[in-house]
């Protein structure tokens, strides 16, 4: 055999004797190695195939095979696992080119409906093989195009082993209805910062303190003690109004960030211990996908979406954790307000410590937004009536 040989380990009562006698025979020896009483020799396949043939008392042991010998050695020795390695493979290549999900993203359920039943007629579905990037593209403008009366745009993409399908519906012009005769009144109790009408009559002033259903611009437009005309109030008002906010923070914590990449691997799971072929990500939180589980054996194999993470460790002193701890109740009160409303002050309350543990109580005054409507129900004449009996 070309490109082979081994090295042997002689054994007898004299292997240095016997190596003298067979290199006076036509064997030939790449290497000898004397070790204390040992010897070994380097010798090709068909040298080695001469010295089996000798009529000898002396025992060969193979100790290493080289080249292609130890290539067949090996396929020989392994072929369980490298059978079971390219099923694995051959499975793995399977399953990543076959959908598992197709998601509709649109808050119309009649619009995902329709495009459910279009994609199945370009066989786009659930456990169908994937598609290429441009028959992608031109299936979404061919079905945005045969429903152009209800789909105004569509993208079809493919993330790992999901279709996501997002869809802009066509939007009808609406015919605006009249709007109902109303006041602006508060939505909740505070002091008046700022209004801003554009119709009706303001009879509240800045800085004045109102309640929850008090008016503050009316739809009834007077002259004197009559009211001449009802409109439907339009406009804003900000008030000063208060919240208290209880954060706790703990002096030793971790915080988990996702960085924004994502990757659809492969993996596998033997006696709960999982195996992530093609991962690189030293931080990360697992989503599987597909998963084909034995019922025999403790394996698995999953389509995993694998999210990177970064965690940061703190380790806090009391008036830092107090810091955090109050941009945790900015975080708080920020997620509530709207364009055009802020903070305008803050002031804690209570400050504790319990075991490992921060406690604050922080009182907010914010400025806003507490516009809220009322109907105006009674036409002008009873209005008017009623004005009349509390003058009189």
């Amino acid at each position: 055999m070309h490109y082979s040989y081994y090295r042997v380990k002689i054994v007898g009562k004299n292997p240095q004797a016997f190596v003298k006698r067979i290199i006076k025979l036509p064997i030939y020896l790449l290497h000898i190695t004397y070790l204390n009483q040992e010897v070994y020799i380097d010798i090709d396949y068909e040298n080695f195939k001469r010295l089996q043939e000798l009529k000898t008392s002396y025992e060969f042991k193979i100790i290493k095979r080289y080249g292609i010998s130890n290539f067949l050695f090996l396929i020989k020795k392994y072929w369980l696992y490298y059978i079971t390695l390219l099923f694995s493979l051959g499975l793995i290549f399977l399953l990543s080119n076959i959908i598992f999900e197709v998601e509709v993203i649109n808050n119309s359920d009649t619009i995902k409906n329709l495009v459910y039943e279009e994609l199945k007629k370009y066989k786009v579905s659930k456990f169908k093989f994937v598609i290429s990037f441009d028959k992608q593209e031109q299936i979404a403008k061919q079905i945005a195009y045969e429903n152009k009366e209800q789909i105004e745009w569509m993208e079809l993409k493919r993330e790992g082993t999901k279709y996501i399908v997002n869809v802009e519906q066509r939007k009808k012009e609406k015919i605006e209805k009249p709007k109902a005769n109303r006041n602006i009144v508060a939505k909740k109790t505070g002091i008046l910062l700022k209004i801003d009408a554009k119709t009706g009559e303001v009879v509240k002033k800045i800085n004045d303190y109102v309640k929850k259903g008090d008016i503050v611009i009316s739809g009834m437009i007077k002259n004197k003690n009559t009211v001449k005309k009802l409109v439907s109030a339009d406009g804003k008002i900000y008030a000063e109004v208060w919240y208290t906010v209880n954060v706790s923070m703990p002096l030793k914590y971790k915080e988990e960030y996702s960085t924004g990449r994502e990757k659809t691997i492969v993996k596998f799971t033997f006696l709960n211990k999982n195996i992530g072929f093609f991962n690189s990500y030293k931080e990360y939180k697992d989503q599987d996908q597909y998963v084909i589980a034995s019922k025999l054996l403790p394996l698995s194999i999953a389509i995993t979406k694998r999210e990177e993470l970064r965690i940061t460790a703190y380790d806090f002193t009391k008036d830092e954790a107090v810091k955090q701890a109050l941009i945790k109740a900015d975080e708080k009160i920020k997620k509530k307000l709207k364009e055009g409303e802020y903070i305008i002050s803050k002031k804690v309350l209570k400050n504790s410590k319990n075991h490992s543990t921060i406690n604050i109580e922080v009182f907010y005054k914010v400025c806003e937004d507490i516009t809220d409507y009322k109907n105006i129900k009674e036409d002008i004449n009873k209005i008017n009536e009623k004005l009349e009996k509390e003058v009189s």
